[in-house]
């Protein structure tokens, strides 16, 4: 009666590099005449490696590609979920963003803050580009969750 053998995965292992080794040792010309011997055709087993080799490579970079998708939905879905809450008054929002912009300053001494265009040369902003300001400074992590109470007039 024939016994079947199990291997292990230690097992196959170990035929695996015995076959690595001895492809290994082979010269070129040994693998082209048993090739031949074979009945394959080099130059047809050799384009089917690169493809295969093409596909892996291709499915890795997919593999990466779909992970940064589901990092950035995740990164999106965070942004969505934060909430911003401003000051209730128009004065208020407006020392606030006054108190950023000068924490802003104080990160780089001698490096002036460059605010967007709609700063306008020092004419008043309207109370709404105030809190598209103070939102958008949200966005980018630079206000706290909520405001000081000392922001509330």
């Amino acid at each position: 009666m024939n016994k079947i053998r199990s291997y292990t995965s230690v097992d196959l292992a170990k035929i695996l590099d015995a076959a690595e080794e001895c492809l290994l040792q082979a010269t070129d010309q040994e693998i082209l005449s048993e090739s031949k011997e074979m009945g394959e055709v080099p130059e047809a087993v050799a384009q089917e490696v690169r493809a295969m080799l093409l596909n892996g490579l291709m499915q890795h970079k997919k593999t990466r590609l779909r992970a940064a998708e589901v990092q950035h939905s995740l990164l999106v879905a965070e942004l969505g979920q934060r909430k911003t809450i401003l000051p209730g008054t128009p004065t208020g929002r407006k020392r606030l963003l006054e108190k950023v912009l000068q924490s802003l300053a104080a990160l780089s001494p001698g490096q002036p803050v460059m605010a967007t265009v709609q700063f306008r040369m020092g004419s008043e902003l309207t109370d709404d580009e105030v809190s598209q300001q103070l939102l958008q400074m949200s966005q980018l992590g630079l206000l706290d969750a909520t405001p000081d109470e000392e922001e509330e007039d």
